[in-house]
């Protein structure tokens, strides 16, 4: 089983794209990888942490910044414990998005 644990999650209001971090995991293997997503998605990302992590208050992690033309969000989810999600849960999302690999 493939298991998608999200790192973190950048997005503003100025763009339609969001930045989705994330660590692949299948077996043994693991690598981190970014994803360009649609913010359409960004809803459906938090309702899924949200409900694996009930105790959690999600607004607590994000960070903005108030730039003069738009607002930048930063949400980092390493503080949270149940980041995993199944890859069956999120594929639709990151089907059509743009990768940038993350090679160590």
């Amino acid at each position: 089983m493939e298991l998608v644990n999200i790192k973190s999650l950048i997005f503003n209001s100025y763009n339609d794209n969001a930045e989705l971090v994330v660590e692949m995991k299948k077996d043994s293997l693991s690598y981190s990888v970014t994803h360009i997503i649609n913010v359409l998605y960004i809803n459906r990302i938090l309702n899924l942490l949200q409900k694996n992590n009930p105790q959690i208050d999600l607004n607590e992690c994000v960070i903005s910044t108030d730039y003069r033309e738009f607002d930048e969000f930063y949400i980092d989810f390493t503080e949270i414990e149940k980041t995993q999600l199944d890859f069956d849960e999120v594929q639709f999302m990151l089907v059509n998005s743009f990768r940038k690999q993350i090679r160590a």
